[in-house]
């Protein structure tokens, strides 16, 4: 459901960049690499972001990060978590941004699986999470350093019961431009 969710926003966004090409403006790739603590990802990620498209103050994108642990119990493997995000971002100043974003984490990880007294062994379960973002984001249009502090709950279905989980993350990377300026005004010939 989530993911469907995802794909009818990211048609819509696209949709919207397309059908504006007279009122877009001239677009630089902003690319960003960071390390995520707490966040989409649980405990810990490493993320790429890419902002396709800029409209006046709003700028439109997307996020995938990495994050894997181990609950350290004997018996246990590698958890992993892989978020997938599409950001809204709205400049308050040039630098300053309010972060909105709405996406899904696929988690594989074990839990105990406690089938008799004797039996305390460990199952896989993967499972897909939804969770929004909703935050503050400094990143200058030039590229360096960027930070983002955020509230980012994530919410599923566990059997017959919705859960909702209270969640926050902070983030610590670069952001650089590459691929030079796209206009998304028509080429006139």
């Amino acid at each position: 459901m989530i993911l469907r969710i995802i794909c009818v926003v990211l048609i819509t966004v696209c949709s919207l960049g397309w059908a504006e090409k007279s009122t877009a403006q001239i677009v630089d790739l902003k690319h960003a690499v960071y390390a995520e603590l707490g966040g989409s990802a649980g405990i810990w990620s490493v993320n790429y972001d890419l902002m396709a498209l800029n409209i006046n103050n709003f700028k439109i994108g997307a996020r995938v990060g990495f994050g894997f642990m181990t609950e350290g119990y004997a018996g246990t493997t590698i958890d992993l978590h892989i978020p997938l995000t599409v950001n809204f971002l709205y400049a308050i100043k040039e630098k300053h941004h309010v972060e909105l974003g709405l996406g899904t984490q696929i988690a594989s990880y074990e839990i105990r699986s406690v089938k008799t007294a004797t039996d305390t062994g460990f199952v896989r379960k993967t499972e897909t999470l939804g969770n929004f973002t909703f935050g503050y984001r400094f990143q200058n249009p030039d590229g360096g350093f960027m930070f983002r502090v955020f509230y980012s709950p994530f919410f599923y279905q566990d059997g017959i019961n919705f859960r909702y989980e209270h969640w926050a993350g902070l983030s610590v990377g670069y952001a650089f431009n590459r691929g030079g300026k796209r206009s998304s005004k028509p080429q006139e010939k």
